[in-house]
């Protein structure tokens, strides 16, 4: 990762390099992260997660701040459901809560059992059709990100993407 150097002036005239300050609330916000408002279907859930992700790891933020930052940005029914949490387990508490935990909870509450059933019939059918290679490996990613059982070991995976080409004689 290319990290910028800072330059200034010392005493001397001489010119020094510092690596930036650590990764702050005001630079979380001018990345114009993505909102998440909870009224999505899972996949909408899953491209936030990572959208989240590639801010996080661009930025070298801390796992310590990313729960702290991305709650920030839910909105109507995850707002909600973030309030009714902290006012549960308590403020520090949640707001310290490991970004993967976070997550894990966010799936149960935002991705109903009956809705993980219908995606993962989906996944089962799931078929590439006519020449859109990059829609079926898309949805594809898409689905395995939701059902990772089902695509664990990486042998399933790649198994599971075969059958959904065509067959071609």
């Amino acid at each position: 990762m290319i990290v910028t150097k800072i330059q200034s002036l010392n005493s001397n005239g001489a010119t020094t390099s510092a690596a930036p300050n650590n990764y702050d609330f005001r630079n979380f916000l001018s990345t114009k992260p993505p909102s998440f408002c909870g009224e999505e279907n899972a996949t909408i859930l899953l491209q936030w997660f990572e959208e989240m992700e590639n801010i996080f790891i661009h930025y070298e933020c801390s796992d310590a701040k990313r729960t702290k930052f991305s709650s920030s940005h839910f909105k109507s029914r995850a707002v909600v459901w973030w309030n009714a949490l902290r006012n549960d387990q308590g403020s520090d508490l949640v707001v310290s809560m490991p970004w993967e935990e976070l997550k894990e909870a966010m799936k149960k509450e935002f991705c109903p059992e009956h809705e993980l059933q219908r995606l993962e019939a989906e996944f089962w059918e799931l078929k590439h059709i006519g020449g859109d290679n990059s829609a079926y490996s898309n949805r594809f990613h898409e689905l395995s990100c939701i059902v990772p059982h089902l695509v664990t070991p990486e042998t399933s995976d790649i198994q599971k993407y075969i059958r959904g080409l065509p067959i071609i004689f």
